[in-house]
């Protein structure tokens, strides 16, 4: 029995067809029908019918570049029928979750991945974490002129993304909109503005970042690696942490500012292409969206506090944040 047998009776409800349902759908015992609907819809799998010959080629264009960049196909060989159905299929799904799965395979190959029995993973939790442990053994070297390590000891590394490219590689297994390849724009903001930091646990995989705008509108603000806005207190973090997250964002300095010239440069020409392809884009998929949501404001004072020692513990509930509660005595 080959593999991909074995497996089609592992997942029968993944081992479907399109005539296949639509033979349910005909309802007869003779499938009397069948025909016809196979007929009335085939045209929307075929390209050329569907947009014409023209605007086919310009579709599909944009077809291929999605899925060569979004989702790491290989379309070498590919007929525009195939990967037409694909881009119909794919675009049910989480691109972050395809996204995953494209990193874990890439790193598994080279080696990166720890546990590399791809039998025993269950969930998308687990991949991810693996995902992003990988990430940090990966071009070390190449990232180090592209971040500001604040902070480092045997659990947990916290450091500031200068380019988006590091972004990108330590907010691996994340869903950080800092971290999105087609919507660079989303980091050069965030880069501009305030204090980006991210705080990777070296063991566990844990990861959230924090965002302090020094900018006119006032805003701190802490992400779970689900791109979920959090409480301080709900992070599961160790306590000496907290004086650690305290002394990064007393800083006067956005990461654009740690930057040199040349790393500025590349950063804005990088993010502002992305920001142009995204527009267009969006010009062919649907109407333009907020290209962020407002983040409200909130007012805090840097201070000195003492603080009790005690083990923080994950909370079930997210309060709206305020400063003076990110950071109890």
């Amino acid at each position: 029995m080959s593999k991909i047998t074995e497996i089609k009776k592992q997942y029968p409800e993944l081992n479907i067809s399109i005539i296949d349902l639509f033979s349910k759908f005909d309802g007869t015992k003779t499938n009397k029908y069948l025909p016809l609907l196979c007929k009335l819809f085939s045209y929307r799998f075929q390209p050329k019918k569907m947009w014409g010959e023209n605007d086919s080629i310009t579709e599909m264009n944009h077809i291929k570049d999605r899925l060569i960049n979004d989702y790491g196909f290989n379309t070498e060989g590919m007929s525009d029928n195939e990967m037409y159905s694909y881009y119909v299929f794919m675009d049910h799904f989480n691109t972050d979750d395809v996204r995953d799965i494209i990193s874990f395979r890439k790193f598994n190959e080279r080696g990166l991945i720890s546990n590399n029995d791809v039998t025993t993973y269950q969930t998308f939790e687990e991949v991810r974490t693996s995902v992003g442990l990988a990430a940090l053994k990966d071009d070390e070297k190449i990232m180090k002129s592209q971040v500001v390590k604040e902070y480092e000891d045997d659990v947990w590394l916290s450091l500031r993304p200068l380019t988006f490219g590091s972004s990108s590689k330590y907010g691996a297994g994340t869903k950080w909109c800092t971290t999105y390849q087609n919507d660079k724009q989303y980091f050069e903001r965030y880069w501009r503005r305030g204090i980006l930091v991210y705080f990777i646990n070296k063991i566990t995989g844990l990861k959230f970042a924090v965002f302090k705008s020094l900018d006119n509108e006032k805003e701190l603000s802490f992400w779970n690696a689900a791109d979920s806005r959090v409480d301080f207190l709900e992070l599961d973090i160790d306590d000496y942490m907290i004086s650690i997250v305290k002394n990064i964002l007393k800083s006067n300095k956005t990461n654009k500012d740690l930057c040199s010239v040349r790393i500025q440069i590349q950063v804005e020409i990088e993010c502002n292409r992305s920001m142009s392809k995204s527009l267009t884009r969006e010009r062919i998929e649907m109407p333009l969206q907020p290209m962020e949501e407002e983040i409200p404001q909130i007012d805090f004072q840097m201070e000195e506090r003492t603080f009790e020692s005690r083990v923080i513990q994950l909370r079930p509930r997210v309060r709206e944040i305020d400063y003076e509660e990110n950071f109890p005595e």
